[in-house]
């Protein structure tokens, strides 16, 4: 199998007071990937991802080009254990300041389980990221867990978490506000209508907490509640 993706982001902030810490950036990137079923129950593949991060207040680049190795196995007929492992290199530059080119490790692990009416994931993921309004790069911890359920014939619940230590990568003065932590929970609860259609609520909390950054120091909590209405289309190509 073969895959890949993109994506580009903007990151704009009118208050210069209230967002002190934070500065408008540009990000795109892309990744690929191939994996191969070796046996009945185990798959290895290998990953490529590129990514560039611009920063204007400083003109700041940082780009970030990372390869990994995957494998997966199910352990029986309800387990599934994946494990990934690679480097990043790290490209930053800066007026002011001596191009960096760093190598850092990488990897993730997650571990599911499949019951009759309920499903289990736990996982953990190291990298470097860029991006999100901070200077150059940053490095992450992440551990998540969700849990789904079916609650009727058409009735699915899900809750799901998860919890980011976020560290600074490079040594600018300026990307000294990257030291903190996030915290994010959601529940959602999705109801089929008809066979292609779902309606679904879905409400989730997003807590912040960054040195230096006004904005979460005095807001570090962000609620949404969504309902939405999904129709899906499908339809094989060829024959």
């Amino acid at each position: 199998m073969i895959g890949g993706g993109g994506s580009f982001s903007i990151y704009r902030f009118t208050d210069v007071t209230q967002d002190m810490g934070l500065y408008d950036s540009d990000s795109y990137g892309g990744s690929g990937f191939y994996s191969r079923r070796m046996g009945r129950e185990n798959y290895v593949g290998l990953r490529y991802g590129y990514t560039r991060s611009t920063t204007d207040t400083y003109s700041t680049t940082a780009e970030s080009q990372n390869g990994s190795l995957f494998y997966s196995v199910n352990l029986a007929h309800a387990f599934s254990l994946s494990v990934s492992g690679g480097a990043d290199y790290v490209t930053i530059t800066s007026p002011g300041y001596p191009t960096s080119n760093t190598w850092a490790p990488s990897g993730s692990a997650s571990f599911g389980w499949q019951g009759r009416r309920t499903n289990v994931a736990a996982t953990y993921a190291r990298a470097v990221s860029t991006g999100w309004g901070f200077v150059g790069e940053y490095k992450t911890d992440t551990v998540g867990l969700s849990i789904g359920r079916q609650l009727g014939r058409r009735l699915n619940g899900d809750i799901a978490g998860n919890y980011a230590d976020v560290q600074n990568f490079a040594s600018f003065a300026t990307s000294s506000t990257q030291v903190g932590h996030q915290l994010f929970g959601r529940a959602l609860l999705a109801y089929s209508l008809t066979e292609h259609m779902t309606a679904s609520a879905d409400y989730s909390r997003f807590h912040q907490n960054y040195t230096g950054i006004g904005e979460f120091a005095t807001n570090p909590n962000a609620d949404r509640v969504s309902v939405s209405l999904n129709y899906l289309f499908r339809r094989p190509l060829g024959r």
